[in-house]
């Protein structure tokens, strides 16, 4: 019955499509979630064009595959566009457009976002419910090898869903993804691009280009996905996430205050990966309970290696897994969530398997010489691998196989510390194109164009693409060693503290502070202008313990704002170390407020202001007590 429901839904999205024509664009109203945004600005537009679903039968259905534009902010802008290709497989990228808006260092051109056809806002969507169904699976009491099977058999439903619908997932890959770009480019009124790409964005270039190259004026090819290079690297995501973690390991322990502080390291956590098959890490969140084996954690953790960000924190975050203190972890994994949610669907796995098929026996020998070798704990969890490696329902496309070779300006990046697409990929596209330049950025991860230096070489490169890009900012990073957190006030509270008052807008605890820092400014206040007056201060205990608070609160406040600006996720795990000192306060409060509370109330004619002072002491204690802010000793 849901098959048949979901197909009747499905011909109903698709049956207006029919009065549109191949290569139409509809530009319409802001469709995201959130517009209200877009109605404050006029520098963003939305739209669909109209491709045939399978371009041998360009009198068959016809879907929709949508698009945003970000217009350019300066006066006088550039004639050529930007195309900014998504990584992953099936990762839509429409509704970031706000958040692309709000970080992509370049104004003076148009930036034009799009949804592959099969995902996001493109019509139809395919199997939009696997990423809630997977994060299901990942949080589950389930052995690597249950999730698998339930991985197979889920994504075997997908497809067989797509066969009820009479949707050809076959047309679905990334080929026919880029014919649709290439119409896009044919009908917007624009006379040549710059094509930009990160991670699996970087193979869908590759795979317009062998479509065609005109209008090209240039590409950013950044974290490489070749076609064609002589390893069939999908087998090897494994080792890759193995070589950079064992690699962040080794630099600690070759720092010798990081040695210090964590001692055999990499033994401890090849130790507790071992632990987790007979004892899954447990984890307690607001709506479910969560267990994860040791192929999830890696794949959290593989998650995070993309980002140098964390990677001084690293010996940290490792030191709390084994210790089995989850509130760091949880923090991590809510921000997780969404992104399972929102990137994993059907074309997705069509991707990963008409991309890959013509590797498979290569690929299915990188796996077996993985998990069969010493390295075996450290396998992540892949969502489509398991499936892949069985399937008979998909075609070989032996063109997947040939390298492509280019004349088109490209400035192709690597980070050496990538964990899943690593230099060697990167320099074998350099090698196929013939008008390029190469730059491998020391210790960085995933999508190095990110950081300062990466986005000075992308102005440079979109503003003469001919022209090799003075890379003295890159230089000046020299080895760009890792400085390793090693000193820090720890406290898993504080993160919950800080979420609370700024993402949850916990209402208690927004009015719990607010009243303690009121009330102890007033009695500050009261008792320093009794001091300039030279005025005895009465109930001197109780304005001396609003001060302390006061001067508490503050200060914290501002060690919450310093460890932010910190470089790494300290904040999931307690503050910056010079923040040390101020929880000393925390017993010298209580004692001075517990007796400056006896005191007052002994007294027979109590004044309503002791009654609010002595009521914010408590909630101040409280709250001291809730988030545990007491000093490590």
């Amino acid at each position: 019955m849901k098959y048949i429901v979901t197909c009747l839904l499905s011909f109903i999205a698709l049956y207006p499509i029919k009065s549109q024509h191949v290569g139409e664009i509809q530009m319409t109203d802001c469709f995201l979630d959130d517009c209200g945004w877009v109605e404050k600005s006029s520098a963003v537009e939305f739209g669909f064009i109209t491709v045939p679903e399978d371009y041998q039968k360009p009198d068959g259905r016809l879907i929709k595959v949508a698009f945003s534009i970000i217009k350019a902010r300066v006066e006088n802008p550039k004639g050529d566009a930007i195309i900014y290709f998504q990584g992953g497989w099936g990762v839509p990228s429409v509704y970031g457009t706000k958040g692309f808006m709000r970080t992509y260092p370049l104004v003076d051109r148009d930036i034009i976002l799009f949804d592959y056809r099969g995902t996001g806002f493109s019509e139809p969507a395919l199997c939009t419910s696997y990423g809630t169904e997977t994060y299901q699976d990942i949080i589950d009491n389930l052995s690597y090898e249950e999730f698998k099977e339930l991985q197979i058999k889920r994504l075997s439903q997908c497809l067989d869903t797509l066969e009820i619908q009479q949707i050809d997932f076959l047309q679905y890959g990334s080929a026919n993804e880029m014919r649709d770009i290439r119409m896009l480019m044919d009908e917007l009124a624009y006379d040549s691009y710059n094509l930009f790409g990160i991670s699996y964005g970087t193979r869908r270039i590759l795979d317009l280009l062998r479509l065609s190259d005109q209008k090209v004026r240039s590409v950013i090819l950044d974290s490489n996905c070749p076609i064609g290079s002589e390893e069939a690297f999908m087998g090897n995501v494994s080792l890759y996430y193995y070589n950079v973690i064992t690699q962040i390991m080794s630099d600690c322990a070759n720092d010798e205050q990081c040695k210090l502080r964590f001692p055999d390291l990499k033994e401890k956590f090849e130790a507790f990966l071992g632990e987790l098959e007979e004892k899954p890490l447990y984890l307690k969140s607001e709506d479910s309970d969560i267990y994860l084996n040791a192929a999830e954690i890696n794949a959290i953790l593989h998650q995070l290696l993309y980002s140098r960000y964390y990677y001084g924190d690293f010996p940290i975050l490792l030191e709390s897994l084994i210790n089995r203190e989850t509130v760091p972890l949880s923090s991590i994994l809510a921000r997780m969530k969404s992104a399972v949610l929102s990137q994993s669907n059907g074309v997705g796995l069509i991707n990963f398997v008409i991309d890959w098929n013509v590797y498979k026996q290569e690929i299915q020998t990188q796996y077996d010489d993985f998990v069969n070798s010493e390295k075996k704990n450290y396998e992540i969890i892949d969502l489509y691998l398991p499936y892949f490696l069985q399937d008979d329902r998909f075609t070989v496309d032996s063109l997947n196989a040939v390298p492509l070779i280019s004349e088109v300006p490209a400035l192709i990046i690597s980070g050496s510390y990538d964990p899943i697409t690593p230099p060697h990929l990167g320099e074998f596209v350099h090698s196929n194109f013939k008008n390029s330049f190469y730059y491998n950025f020391p210790k960085e991860g995933h999508g190095p164009i990110k950081t300062s230096a990466g986005e000075d070489l992308m102005r440079q490169f979109f503003d003469q693409p001919g022209t090799e890009p003075n890379d003295s900012i890159l230089q000046a990073l020299g080895s760009n060693e890792i400085t390793f957190t090693t000193a820090y006030y720890k406290n898993h509270k504080i993160i919950s503290l800080v979420t609370g008052l700024t993402q949850k807008l916990n209402l208690w605890l927004i009015v719990a502070l607010g009243f303690i820092i009121i009330v102890s400014f007033v009695n500050t206040v009261k008792a320093v202008i009794k001091v300039i007056l030279r005025k005895d201060v009465s109930s001197p205990l109780i304005k001396l313990s609003s001060i302390l608070i006061f001067l508490f609160i503050f200060a914290l406040g501002y060690f919450i704002y310093l460890t932010t600006l910190h470089e790494g996720p300290l904040l999931l795990f307690g503050l910056v170390s010079e923040s040390k000192f101020l929880f000393f306060l925390v017993p010298l409060i209580i004692v001075f407020t517990a007796i400056a509370t006896v005191k007052k109330l002994k007294q027979k004619d109590i004044s309503w202001w002791n009654y609010v002072s002595i009521g914010s002491y408590a909630l101040f204690i409280i709250v001291i007590f809730w988030f545990q802010l007491f000093p490590n000793f």
